[in-house]
């Protein structure tokens, strides 16, 4: 049996936007190289290395974790606010242990008020 390939290491590109009632405001982008097949959970643990303001907090549910705080910001659900996740600007369907990004994929996590 032929050894197995090591998985290619990928580039990840991450950003935080927060837009409240009287500002918006966005945390400079990083960008991260894990090896392919890792999560977005990888990708912000790596990230709060280059920028502290990428450390997350989490609850953990059945499905896996789900942010409950970045940079210190945390959700309001009683507010209706949230932090969402975009991948290459559309709605990620996953949370964040079961988003594995390719190489060149942009990660937003958007803190935004939402009206059900």
């Amino acid at each position: 049996q032929p050894p197995t390939e090591p998985p290619p290491i990928i580039t990840v590109h991450v950003q935080l936007v927060f837009h409240m009632t009287n500002m918006t405001r966005t945390e400079p982008m990083v960008s991260v190289e894990m090896p392919l097949g890792k999560t977005v959970y990888n990708v912000l643990e790596l990230a709060k290395l280059k920028n502290p303001c990428y450390t997350a907090t989490y609850v953990k549910l059945a499905w896996g974790r789900s942010v409950t705080s970045l940079c210190g910001v945390k959700k309001r659900p009683m507010l209706g606010y949230y932090w969402l996740i975009r991948v290459n600007g559309r709605r990620a369907r996953y949370g964040v242990d079961g988003l594995r990004p390719k190489d060149g994929y942009v990660i937003t996590f958007k803190y935004k008020k939402i009206t059900f």
